[in-house]
């Protein structure tokens, strides 16, 4: 994958980094221009929001599904079209780093935050009922 992108546009430079730990996580998003998100099913991950968080910008595919929300802040592409993502990520890295505001990301957080927690006491109260027969 990544050698074709080099072979078509030599003068991108990809790293494919693998689990790390969250403060070389951090230091290498620092100085990141651009994330590509290559999943076709995940929505919004983690990853793409700590992107986003330190001033990424997202390529996604142009089929993945995430809130409306996101839309002002993501680039859609097809991904299996190697070309179109070499130069997208050399226009991007030409806007230098995106200004997304982090109170957007921080809402969206503590938004999911309480979704979550709030499915959780559900079923867990919709469990206790089931083992007692309520």
């Amino acid at each position: 994958g990544c050698d074709k992108i080099r072979t078509l546009k030599p003068m991108v430079q990809i790293d494919i980094l693998g689990r790390r730990n969250p403060s070389y996580v951090a230091s290498v998003l620092a100085v990141s221009h651009v994330m590509i998100i290559p999943s076709v099913s995940e929505g919004v991950s983690k990853a793409m929001l700590e992107a986003m968080s330190h001033g990424a910008h997202i390529i996604i595919s142009k089929n993945l599904h995430i809130p409306e929300e996101f839309e002002d802040y993501v680039n859609r592409i097809d991904l299996y079209d190697w070309l179109e993502v070499a130069n997208k990520v050399d226009e991007l890295k030409a806007h230098g780093k995106n200004m997304i505001n982090k109170e957007f990301v921080n809402s969206y957080l503590k938004r999911s935050e309480k979704m979550l927690s709030a499915l959780y006491l559900q079923l867990m109260k919709d469990t206790s009922q089931v083992r007692t027969g309520d």
